[in-house]
């Protein structure tokens, strides 16, 4: 669980193979993440806060784009 929103300055790739997580926007409110499912993030996209209720397991992919500094 995390406590509020935030971003970070890399790119994040999530998929969710097990279970699901609920990850609160800042504009949009909760959404409910139910795997099997796929989300990715550009640098500076503020989400969360993120908690699961039931448990999931997931892989989480970051990197930094080189070529845009």
């Amino acid at each position: 669980e995390t406590p509020a929103a935030y971003d970070h300055p890399y790119w994040e790739e999530l998929y969710v193979i097990s279970g699901s997580m609920v990850e609160g926007n800042p504009d949009t409110g909760e959404n409910e993440i139910i795997a099997p499912a796929y989300a990715c993030r550009k640098p500076g996209v503020f989400h969360g806060p993120v908690r699961t209720d039931e448990g999931c397991v997931l892989i989480e992919f970051n990197w930094y784009d080189e070529e845009s500094d």
